[in-house]
């Protein structure tokens, strides 16, 4: 989103600057719900919960100008969606995935 849009729509802006405040938290619950347990089943309650974070990620993320940020978080969290349905990928795979997302998050956070 350019400068005009944003000067254009003060209340968005608000909105683009609590949605950027929030991510370290959010970023922080996928890395200790997904990285932080060895217990399958907790695993799985931790891909679960970075479902439904990644979904707010990118329920938001275009709107708010990070577009391809966006598309990424519903890239990963359709792997999990698709991993509860039928099994694949692997959680392993995805584990990598949500990995590289939380990467590209805290490389995305120091550019704004």
């Amino acid at each position: 989103m350019n400068a005009m849009n944003m000067s254009a729509l003060p209340g968005l802006a608000r909105v683009r600057a609590r949605f950027l405040d929030m991510m370290p938290a959010r970023l922080q619950e996928i890395e200790s719900a997904c990285f932080e347990t060895k217990d399958p089943y907790a695993a799985r309650q931790g891909l679960n919960k970075a479902q439904t974070i990644l979904h707010q990620i990118a329920g938001s993320a275009g709107t708010l100008g990070f577009a391809r940020f966006g598309d990424e978080a519903r890239r990963v969290e359709e792997l999990i969606v698709d991993y509860f349905k039928d099994g694949e990928p692997s959680a392993d795979l995805i584990l990598i995935d949500l990995r590289r997302f939380t990467d590209q998050a805290d490389q995305m956070l120091g550019k704004v």
